[in-house]
């Protein structure tokens, strides 16, 4: 439908934008651009001729970032976890908050999601009090483990 179009190329216009930050932070980013206007190749092999790293990276990095970059009390983050093009909080405030839905989890209470082919992503936020250790695991229910990748980010 309409609404999901627009926010698929919302999400793909974004990630473009991070991707075009981090493969090139400071200089002439038209060259990065024109790659992926004049290329023969489409979609992912596009993407992945004009990527200096590995695609699956750069997504996966995107998805923390969407979190991390301008979070309330997080401060300096590592460059890979920043949006330097757009401050996101900052632009949805004025029009009712930050869309990022978080979860947060509840000490010894299962938290299950179910995600298509090709993936997903989940922002899961847990406490976890200082001096004291955290455990998460994970029931993968037969998917490889190797298509299951979990980025943690402490926060102060």
């Amino acid at each position: 439908n309409g609404e999901e179009s627009r926010a698929a190329a919302g999400a793909g216009w974004a990630f473009l934008r991070y991707a075009a930050d981090r493969a090139i932070p400071a200089g002439d980013q038209a060259p990065f651009w024109r790659a992926l206007g004049s290329s023969t190749l489409t979609g992912r092999a596009n993407l992945e001729a004009a990527l200096p790293d590995e695609l699956p990276g750069y997504l996966r990095d995107f998805a923390g970032a969407l979190y991390a970059d301008d979070a309330p009390g997080l401060g300096s983050v590592e460059t890979w976890l920043r949006l330097p093009s757009w401050n996101f909080r900052s632009l949805f405030a004025g029009v009712g908050g930050y869309p990022l839905v978080t979860t947060p989890l509840v000490d010894g209470t299962a938290d299950t999601r179910s995600y298509a082919a090709g993936g997903g992503t989940a922002w899961l936020v847990a406490r976890v009090d200082e001096n004291e250790v955290g455990e998460f695991s994970f029931d993968l229910g037969g998917a490889p483990a190797d298509d299951f990748e979990v980025m943690l980010i402490a926060l102060p």
